[in-house]
């Protein structure tokens, strides 16, 4: 820093050891301004001292956003200081997945779900894994439960599907079924890989309509693999409360089953 001198104050000023008071200078302070986002500051005499400070933003103390159903909202200026700050939430999803049950098939006459909540769930998914037949041709089906019986006729399905080798094929029933079947072709052989379907359901409460959609791949009786499409309804009329998984010949040899639903928010 370069300081003006006034030689006669300078002089007039010196103490025994040769140093001046700051009388003896031309200008004895120094201005300190607090820049953006400080406080404090001045125009302390040379030798004095004074302080800068951050200056309070008016966002209050505190931790923001600390819970899993909430997050912080902050606004930084360009010195990267907080200028404002608040707590958002984080909407509720409308519909929630929820396991209700399992089961394992082992020579299985039947894999039942039943006393299902039409209330608390707007709809339901079937997952069937490594679904295996004991019988050597024998169709996959599902069936729903009115009260405590289980409807054994008049069910409408169609379905496509696609072998190994890319050819085609279709099958359906108006209103004549036994249940909804699942395959196309037979599943296979005892042993064999068998077959795993994503069924969703839908409109169980009340409705003369209860749709079904489903997706699988399977093995059929010669051995060679399909990709299988369909849908259908459920016998119309009351509120569905129970699901069926069965053959239409043997039972089911082996398989895994989990039955979720979406659940009403």
């Amino acid at each position: 820093m370069t300081q003006a001198l006034n030689l006669a104050n300078f002089a007039n000023n010196l103490n025994t050891s040769g140093q001046t008071s700051n009388g003896g200078l031309q200008n004895s302070t120094i201005g300190i301004t607090a820049g953006t986002g400080l406080s404090g500051g001045g125009t302390p005499a040379l030798g004095a001292s004074t302080s800068l400070a951050i200056a309070n933003t008016g966002v209050a103390a505190g931790t923001y956003g600390v819970s899993g159903s909430t997050y912080p909202i902050v606004t930084l200026n360009a010195q990267g200081q907080v200028t404002s700050a608040s707590i958002g939430t984080i909407p509720t999803a409308t519909q929630e997945l929820v396991l209700i049950g399992s089961a394992n098939a082992s020579g299985s006459a039947s894999i039942d779900f039943t006393s299902i909540s039409n209330t608390t769930y707007s709809a339901y998914r079937l997952i069937c894994n490594a679904v295996v037949p004991s019988y050597g041709s024998a169709n996959f089906l599902l069936r729903g439960q009115v009260g405590s019986t289980w409807i054994a006729s008049d069910y409408t399905w169609q379905s496509t599907s696609v072998d190994a080798n890319g050819a085609t094929g279709c099958a359906a029933q108006n209103g004549i079924g036994a249940g909804i079947d699942l395959v196309s072709n037979a599943l296979g052989l005892f042993g064999s890989p068998g077959g795993s379907f994503d069924i969703m359901i839908y409109q169980t409460s009340g409705s003369a309509y209860h749709a079904v959609n489903y997706q699988g791949y399977y093995y059929s009786q010669p051995g060679i693999s399909y990709t299988v499409n369909g849908g259908g309804w459920l016998t119309g009329g009351p509120a569905i409360n129970g699901f069926r998984l069965f053959m239409d010949v043997g039972v089911i040899s082996s398989g895994t089953f989990y039955l979720y639903g979406y659940k009403n928010t």
